[in-house]
């Protein structure tokens, strides 16, 4: 009779330890929070981003979400050339943390920058002692435009970085041009927004 109990208590607690609900500690948890996941394909999808603003009378988006510590940000345009985001400027330009972005010959490229000056220069972090701070990007031109999808850490450590936490006040600056020159002066478009991300 007692090995019978023993059997029925063992098999009790096996049957609830595999309802349990507790998740190792070494499982890492995707949180998708019902958006399409995210990817650096120069593609904006339904759902990918959680927020866009539209500025330029339609013809620069700022679309972006959160997902734990790192921020995906897409910026889609309609001119044919690089698209640029500046975070937080203290004087027009000036201290803005800078993600510009765009392709030359189909191949895509990305700068992590920062303004000294109210019109510039805007020199890349790693120029002045920062990092580089993206952690994945992509960029795609076709005729109706550009679109430049990049991510990165919302606290990087950089002093030439903004930190940028879901649910703040941020002032924005942005700028379009309609060549590929990455550094050549913006021309169809830029602009300064407050916002909440």
């Amino acid at each position: 009779m007692d090995a019978v109990k023993i059997c029925a208590v063992f098999l009790l607690i096996v049957a609830v330890a595999g309802c349990s609900d507790e998740i190792p500690p070494d499982t890492t948890i995707e949180e998708s929070q019902g958006f399409y996941p995210w990817s650096p394909d120069g593609v904006i999808a339904e759902d990918e981003y959680a927020k866009s603003l539209s500025v330029n009378d339609g013809n620069f988006v700022i679309h972006w979400r959160f997902v734990n510590e790192t921020i995906f940000l897409g910026l889609e345009t309609t001119s044919s050339g690089w698209a640029g985001i500046g975070f937080e400027p203290t004087n027009r330009m000036k201290d803005a943390d800078i993600i510009l972005g765009g392709t030359v010959d189909g191949i895509p490229y990305i700068y992590d920058m920062f303004s000294t000056g109210i019109t510039g220069p805007h020199p890349r972090d790693t120029e002045l002692g920062g990092t580089f701070d993206i952690l994945e990007f992509n960029a795609i031109e076709q005729a109706d435009g550009t679109v430049v999808e990049f991510s990165r850490r919302t606290d990087t450590k950089d002093p030439y970085d903004k930190v940028l936490a879901a649910g703040t006040e941020v002032t924005i600056i942005w700028a379009q041009a309609d060549t590929d020159a990455p550094l050549f002066k913006h021309n169809t478009g830029k602009g300064s927004e407050t916002i909440i991300l």
